[in-house]
């Protein structure tokens, strides 16, 4: 991760309930990266006087009132004359976390950088990969990494766990173009670069030439249903009454369908197999319902002409 600061030429790192990175950063870079912890636990203030905020992320709150905030803010304030930002925002919170608290708090500190700059600044994201629509409801630009984040005194989440088939589910969203960030050589034996999608990816992860994205999101290798119009996980199968692919295990199609969101009038309770509206349209294998491309219908904008 400090290699990837390195590279990105970001030099001044907002750490909010990261401090092993944030310790990694001050015994390591003798200055050449500077960073401001914010943290809940005030257990941190006397290793780091200066450089520690005692800080809430749920509320964008700071328990040592004005001196924390004074402490953020002129930490923020830029040296550098160019137009790039060096400075970013790393956060990686309890995953339980509800993402419309962590985005308020994001946003407010991303807000106050610009106030200060007139730059944007960099933000990354640590949060289970299942976790993804949750995230970009509500922060549309950031895009999940195809890296696979783990730690070294978690039971679940570290390198030797056996627990998970494919590996740890914990990812890093970003708001910063995926081809500038570089992976170090090390790693090749995991992760290749898609001259397609121009971002590194996982090996497993085939480039799908009709969705025209590398499609794994948990380290497995999807395939493509001609059906669905989409890459699925290895796991799932189509469901013709259900009209779209789902597990295999434990499948109850109406049980599924009580629970699902329609893909054309985005109305809960039924699928589009059984959507009154949907009627009118002919379903087509291998393309959109509504407009007749190549693509699935829960991506199709046209639909809202009609919905």
């Amino acid at each position: 991760i400090v290699s990837m600061f390195e590279d990105l030429q970001l030099s001044q790192i907002i750490c909010i309930g990261t401090p092993r990175l944030h310790d990694y950063i001050r015994a390591h870079k003798n200055g050449e990266i500077k960073s401001l912890l914010m943290d809940i636990d005030d257990r941190f203030e006397p290793f780091y006087p200066n450089d520690f905020c005692h800080f809430n992320m749920f509320n964008h709150h700071f328990l040592d009132g004005a001196e924390g905030e004074a402490k953020l803010v002129n930490f923020l304030k830029s040296n550098h004359e160019d137009e790039r930002s060096h400075h970013c925002i790393f956060v990686d919170p309890p995953f339980a976390a509800r993402t419309e608290l962590l985005t308020v708090t994001l946003k407010r500190i991303f807000s106050l950088y610009y106030s200060l700059n007139h730059k944007h600044m960099p933000i990354f994201w640590v949060f289970p990969y299942f976790n993804e629509s949750h995230i970009k409801k509500e922060m549309p630009e950031m895009e999940m990494l195809d890296f696979q984040v783990t730690y070294r005194d978690h039971y679940a989440f570290n390198q030797e766990y056996k627990g998970r088939k494919e590996g740890c589910p914990v990812r890093i969203f970003t708001n910063i173009d995926q081809s500038l960030i570089t992976y170090p050589s090390f790693l090749n034996n995991l992760y290749r670069f898609c001259q397609q999608c121009r971002r590194h990816v996982a090996l497993k992860n085939n480039h799908c030439f009709v969705c025209k994205v590398c499609p794994s999101k948990n380290g497995s290798e999807y395939r493509h249903c001609d059906e669905c119009i989409k890459c699925v996980k290895p796991s799932y199968f189509h469901c013709h009454p259900c009209g779209r692919c789902v597990q295999k295990s434990n499948h109850n199609c109406i049980i599924y369908q009580s629970h699902q969101e329609c893909w054309g009038c985005n109305e809960k309770g039924h699928v589009e197999n059984n959507c009154s509206r949907l009627k009118q349209f002919k379903v087509k294998k291998g393309k959109c319902r509504i407009c007749n491309e190549k693509h699935n219908l829960k991506i199709c904008k046209n639909k809202f002409k009609y919905f």
